[in-house]
């Protein structure tokens, strides 16, 4: 498991994150 996969990771769960926000504003 690399480094960069852990980030990638990361990244896409903060984002499907900011869009459930969104979407419940």
């Amino acid at each position: 498991m690399s480094l960069r996969w852990v980030s990638l990771t990361c990244l896409h769960a903060n984002v499907i994150a900011f869009f459930q926000y969104c979407a419940a504003l």
